[in-house]
C-alpha cells in the first residue's frame, strides 16, 4: 500500500459516501420497548454534527425527518426555524400538527377550570394506584410512601375545588388554581392571536414552502396520556402547575366544557398550501371532524380543497370513536375525488347506518389505488361490486375490511366478489353479521374465535391459500 492510501481517512471520502454512512447510522438505532427509538435518532445524529464541521454538513439533513407544531408562539418560532435552516430543513418530510387546545370555557370560568383539572387530579391518582398495587415491587417503599403521600395531597386538591368551603387549606389550593388559571388565560390568548385572520395557517403553510421534502401533514390529538408512575411527583408544585397549564385534548370540548377546538385549520391549511404552490402526497386526520361547530363547506370550497388534493397519493382518517355529523363525508369526498391516491385507510363507527362507499368514497375510477383498509364502517354487496370495478385490477392488490358489518347479502356472497376480484390478498377482520363463510366444497377451514382475522390471498402458481378463518356472526 502506498504512502498516500495509508493517510486516507473518513474526511476523504466524498459526500455521497458519507451521506450513506450517516443514514446507515440512523437505521442502526434500536430501543428494545420501541417507545424512545426517534430520540435514539436524533441522538445519534446530534452527536455525529458535533464531530467536525464535515460531517455537520453532511449529516444535518437527517436530523429530524418529522416536525410537530402546537398553536402557541413557542412552538411556532421552533417551527419557522427549523423550516430556515439551511442543513436541516431539507431533511424534513413530515408536519405533524397537534391540535389540543386552550379552551375558552375554562378561561371565563374559573370554578369550571377547578372542576376540570380536580377530574384530572383524579385521573392521575386512579393510575398511580392502580400501578403501585400490580407493580410495587419494581419501586422503592421511599418512592411508594412518598407517592401515597402526593396521591393523598392531591385528592384534598380536588375535593376543595370540587366542594368548596370543605377544606381547611383552601385558601392554599384557590391560590394554586388561580395561578395555573393565570398561565392557561395567557397561553389561551396566544392560541387566539394566532387564529386570528389564520396566522397560524400561514405560518405552516410558508414553512412547509420552504422546506423542500415536507409534503406530509398530519392533524392529531395526543389527547391526556397518564404516563408511569416514575413520571409523576404530585407533592412537587412545579409538575402540578405544568399539568394546570396544560392543553384540552379536543374531544374536551364536547364532552366536558363546550368552546370550538381549531377546527378550521383542517380545512384551510390544505387550501393555503395549494395557494402558495405547495401540493400534498400524504394526509392523515386522527381527530374527530363530526362536530357541530364544523360547518358543511360549500361547493366552491369542496372543488378547491379537490385541486388541493390532486398530488394526494395516501390518506388515512383514523379516528375510532362513535360519532354524529356529516361534515366529514364532504371532506372525504373532495379529498379522494383524484386519480393519484394509492392507498385509502378509512376508520368510523357505523352510525349513522350508511354505506361507506356511497358517503365517504367518490363514485369513481381509481387507475392508481394500490391499498386500502377499512374499518368499523357499513356497506352495500353491490357498492363494494362498483368500487373494484372502477380500480385498475393490474394495480390494485390489497384490501383489508375490518370489524365491518353487511347492509344486506351475506359475508360468503362477499367471498365471492372478493375471490372473483384480481386482488392478491384480502382479510375480513372480526366481521358482524351477514351469515356464514362455509362455502360448500371448498375447503375453508372455521374456527370461532374472535381474537384472530379472517384472512385469505393468493401467491403465485397457487389460485387460492386459506389460513385459518376465525370470526364470530
Amino acid at each position: 500500500m502506498d504512502p498516500v492510501s495509508q493517510s486516507l481517512g473518513i474526511l476523504d471520502l466524498p459526500c455521497e459516501l458519507l451521506f450513506m454512512v450517516f443514514e446507515e447510522l440512523k437505521a442502526s438505532c434500536w430501543d428494545p420497548d420501541k417507545r424512545k427509538m426517534r430520540i435514539y435518532k436524533i441522538q445519534a445524529i446530534r452527536n455525529v454534527r458535533l464531530t467536525c464541521q464535515r460531517f455537520c454538513s453532511t449529516s444535518s439533513h437527517l436530523l429530524l425527518d418529522s416536525v410537530t407544531v402546537e398553536m402557541n408562539l413557542r412552538s411556532v418560532q421552533r417551527f419557522q426555524d427549523i423550516s430556515q435552516h439551511p442543513l436541516i430543513a431539507p431533511g424534513v418530510r413530515s408536519i405533524r400538527i397537534l391540535l389540543h387546545y386552550y379552551n375558552g370555557s375554562l378561561v371565563e370560568d374559573l370554578s369550571a377550570y377547578e372542576i376540570y383539572n380536580a377530574g384530572k387530579i383524579r385521573g392521575i391518582v386512579r393510575n398511580l394506584e392502580w400501578e403501585m398495587n400490580h407493580h410495587s415491587r419494581q419501586y422503592t417503599d421511599i418512592f411508594l410512601n412518598r407517592t401515597r403521600e402526593g396521591c393523598r395531597q392531591a385528592m384534598k386538591i380536588a375535593e376543595a375545588w370540587e366542594h368548596p368551603g370543605q377544606s381547611d387549606d383552601e385558601g392554599l389550593f384557590k391560590r394554586m388554581a388561580r395561578s395555573g388559571h393565570d398561565i392557561y388565560r395567557s397561553l389561551y390568548e396566544e392560541q387566539e392571536l394566532l387564529r386570528e385572520q389564520r396566522r397560524f395557517t400561514r405560518h405552516v403553510a410558508e414553512g412547509m414552502a420552504r422546506m423542500s421534502g415536507a409534503r406530509e401533514l398530519e392533524f392529531c390529538d395526543p389527547g391526556f396520556s397518564y404516563k408511569p408512575a416514575s413520571n409523576y411527583d404530585l407533592m412537587e408544585y412545579g409538575k402540578m402547575m405544568k399539568m394546570l397549564a396544560s392543553p384540552s385534548p379536543w374531544d374536551d370540548g364536547e364532552e366536558f366544557y363546550p368552546a370550538s377546538p381549531p377546527c378550521e385549520i383542517v380545512f384551510d391549511l390544505p387550501l393555503t398550501l395549494r395557494e402558495i404552490g405547495v401540493q400534498l402526497t400524504s394526509l392523515r386526520i386522527d381527530v374527530s371532524l363530526h362536530r357541530p361547530e364544523i360547518d358543511v363547506p360549500s361547493q366552491e370550497h369542496s372543488a378547491n380543497l379537490t385541486a388541493a388534493m390532486q398530488s394526494l397519493r395516501r390518506f388515512k382518517y383514523v379516528y375510532g370513536e362513535l360519532c354524529y355529523g356529516q361534515p366529514i363525508y364532504h371532506y372525504t369526498f373532495a379529498v379522494l375525488d383524484n386519480s393519484s391516491i394509492e392507498e385509502i385507510h378509512l376508520n368510523r363507527f357505523p352510525n349513522p347506518s350508511e354505506c361507506v362507499f356511497e358517503q365517504m368514497i367518490p363514485q369513481r375510477d381509481y387507475p392508481s389505488l394500490k391499498k386500502m383498509r377499512l374499518e368499523s364502517c357499513l356497506f352495500h354487496l353491490r357498492c363494494l361490486s362498483r368500487f373494484l370495478n372502477g380500480c385498475n385490477p393490474a394495480v390494485f392488490k390489497h384490501l383489508d375490511l375490518h370489524v365491518m358489518d353487511l347492509l344486506d347479502g351475506t359475508w360468503a356472497e362477499t367471498l365471492g366478489i372478493l375471490k372473483g376480484s384480481c386482488l392478491d390478498y384480502f382479510s375480513i377482520g372480526c366481521h358482524m353479521g351477514g351469515g356464514s363463510l362455509i362455502l360448500g366444497d371448498e375447503l375453508w377451514q372455521v374456527k370461532w374465535d374472535d381474537d384472530c382475522p379472517i384472512q385469505f390471498w393468493r401467491q403465485l402458481n397457487i389460485h387460492h391459500v386459506a389460513r385459518e378463518i376465525s370470526s364470530h356472526d
